[in-house]
């Protein structure tokens, strides 16, 4: 499906195109304008989007394959993609930032909600979340890391081969799904980390010296 200035609906504004409807096809979208588009609806591809400027929609934006703009993706609600979602802009979402592949920003990434991806996340400007922030590869941020109100110029992922995937910011570490403040990792007794998962007390007598020693923020050789 080709969106261009001759689209069925389609309205020519002073800065922008509007289409007041949602767009949902199987096929992929490649949205040829010279002006940003806003879609007051939801945007729904079973293949690609992509854009030549900025894509921005008032419900969510979906897609089964990537989602690529050479502008801003702003959505009102989620925004998930099968593959990478690519932003030359900043990528923004009141709800979900989910990606099958990577995310890439040239500018921030905010979302409202958590943001997960498959692949790695790398923003040149900040990353914020209203909840968790989850990647199967690194976390890159030109800016400041926020998630769930905690916030951290340095931020260190650990997975490799490890049972649980650790983080590294701003006074916390996260172990799998349990984030607390360095200090009360140190005085968790034996007792409370049994009740945390199977296996996690057998998990933090291996581990937990390097995982105290750990200087918040640095990068370590092997380890991601």
């Amino acid at each position: 499906m080709i969106i261009d200035e001759n689209y069925n609906g389609i309205i020519k504004g002073k800065y922008e195109y509007v289409i007041n409807d949602c767009i949902d096809t199987t096929e992929s979208i490649t949205i040829r304008l010279d002006m940003p588009i806003y879609v007051k609806g939801n945007i729904r591809s079973s293949g690609d989007i992509s854009s030549d400027g900025d894509i921005r929609s008032s419900g969510y934006i979906s897609s089964g394959g990537y989602i690529s703009s050479d502008g801003n993706i702003s959505s009102g609600g989620y925004i998930r993609s099968g593959g990478n979602i690519i932003s030359d802009g900043y990528i923004r979402s009141g709800g979900d930032i989910i990606s099958g592949g990577n995310i890439r920003s040239s500018g921030y990434i905010s979302s409202d909600g958590n943001i997960r991806s498959s692949g790695y996340i790398s923003s040149d400007g900040n990353i914020s979340s209203g909840g968790n922030i989850s990647s199967g590869g690194y976390i890159i941020s030109d800016g400041y890391i926020s998630m769930a109100g905690v916030k951290s110029n340095h931020l260190t992922i650990v997975n490799g081969t490890l049972k649980y995937v650790i983080w590294f910011w701003g006074g916390y570490i996260k172990i799998g799904c349990k984030k607390y403040k360095i200090e009360e990792w140190k005085r968790f007794t034996d007792a409370e980390i049994t009740a945390m998962d199977t296996g996690a007390l057998r998990f933090w007598n291996d581990n937990k010296q390097w995982i105290l020693a750990f200087p918040n923020g640095e990068y370590v050789e092997g380890a991601e």
